[in-house]
């Protein structure tokens, strides 16, 4: 990834130029502790994540297809978790984004949880991660260590036309109509968390941030930012020492 967040998942290596250990081992670190200090149901993700990490693993050995197996790896998570079907929702649920509002990377409903609103989220890793495990570790892990005041739930899988898609469960955020986040309160936000921004990208000493603008990061009734849907990716630049 260069300064902007794209391309090359390499960040941008000021400071230190060593490689860091291997990636598994940071995401064992930050979300398989006993207790994940956001207090984020994260276990179906850290579950699916380690199956498929084992997969990638064992992959490496024998030289085999590393999709394809992770592909029968989620047809067993599948086969014991069950196909989801928004149908269960009822009249509970409606689109929340008309299609010409909607990005490409998932379909996205609004879900009245018995007087707690939710964000259902029907999407595709394909669009912006190389492996349905590196969507699990950046999209869900990687966001729910970050920001875990709008973590998502993986809460099921849904097989069609040949390819899987990913069920997320979000927080609704409470926002001001037409009351939106600036690109400078993003920045400073930003910069309080720890990140130094580079072109349109923040980067810190384990994770570069992107595509951080109004519509991904709400302004809520509080007055406080919600990180709804950032793209997130390892900074593979630097090391532990």
């Amino acid at each position: 990834m260069d300064k902007n967040g794209n391309g090359s998942r390499i960040g941008n290596g000021s400071g230190k130029s060593v490689r860091t250990n291997d990636f598994g081992q940071k995401i064992d670190r930050l979300s398989l502790q006993k207790e994940f200090r956001t207090n984020v149901d994260n276990k179906e993700a850290v579950k699916l994540a380690d199956i498929l990490r084992r997969c990638k693993e064992d992959c490496k050995q024998t030289a085999r297809n590393t999709i394809g197996e992770q592909f029968n790896q989620l047809f067993l998570f599948l086969a014991n978790e069950g196909n989801w079907n928004i149908s269960r929702y009822g009249n509970r649920i409606k689109q929340l984004l008309d299609d010409d509002k909607k990005g490409v990377e998932a379909d996205v409903y609004l879900l009245d949880d018995y007087g707690k609103y939710k964000v259902i989220k029907v999407t595709k890793w394909w669009v912006r991660h190389q492996s349905p495990l590196e969507f699990v570790e950046n999209k869900i892990i990687l966001h729910n260590e970050l920001f875990p005041q709008t973590a998502y739930k993986l809460i099921g899988l849904l097989y069609d036309q040949g390819d899987f898609l990913f069920i997320l469960e979000q927080d609704y955020v409470n926002c001001l109509e037409d009351v939106y986040s600036t690109q400078q309160e993003i920045d400073e936000d930003m910069k309080k968390r720890g990140f130094t921004k580079y072109g349109s990208a923040f980067h810190s000493e384990y994770y570069i941030v992107s595509d951080l603008n109004s519509k991904n990061v709400l302004k809520g009734l509080d007055n406080e930012l919600y990180y709804i849907d950032p793209i997130i990716y390892p900074n593979l630049s630097y090391t532990e020492i």
